[in-house]
């Protein structure tokens, strides 16, 4: 599941799963913030929760993402996200700041200037509490600012 800190669900949430570095299956979540996902018994599994440029949500919620989850046996992963322009503690902005440095790399791969624009649009208000985040900030939301002018 997927919901807001309140306990809200969140609708239309792309859930991505990856393996190394190429995607194996992708997701929506439902009114419910539920999602369902099959993926092929292996190696230790990325999953990015994000949502899609061209959806109404696009400019509400930042990214979050788990690595190594196994991919071995049935895995239950809820997930909370912080939503764009409030601030939920310095552990939740680490997160957001992590969706969007793999979605940064998963972008350099296939890039695409919405995505990017929208990125750099929801970067902007974060109000993170230390130097060093600021500085990341920063510099992810440069990062999608060149890609969304097609640089």
């Amino acid at each position: 599941m997927v919901q807001s800190r309140d306990g809200s669900p969140i609708n239309m949430i792309k859930v991505t799963v990856y393996r190394d570095d190429r995607e194996v299956a992708h997701a929506f979540t439902g009114e419910d913030g539920k999602y369902v996902m099959s993926v092929a018994e292996g190696e230790p599994i990325t999953i990015r929760f994000d949502t899609h440029h061209s959806l109404n949500n696009a400019r509400d919620w930042h990214p979050s993402v788990v690595a190594n989850v196994s991919a071995r046996k049935d895995v239950a992963v809820d997930r909370v996200l912080l939503r764009v322009g409030h601030g939920d503690g310095f552990t939740a902005f680490i997160d957001a700041l992590s969706g969007y440095e793999f979605a940064a790399f998963c972008e350099d791969r296939d890039p695409n200037q919405a995505y990017a624009q929208s990125a750099a649009e929801r970067l902007g208000p974060m109000k993170l509490p230390i130097t060093i985040l600021q500085e990341f900030q920063r510099k992810l939301a440069d990062h999608f600012r060149e890609r969304a002018r097609g640089s």
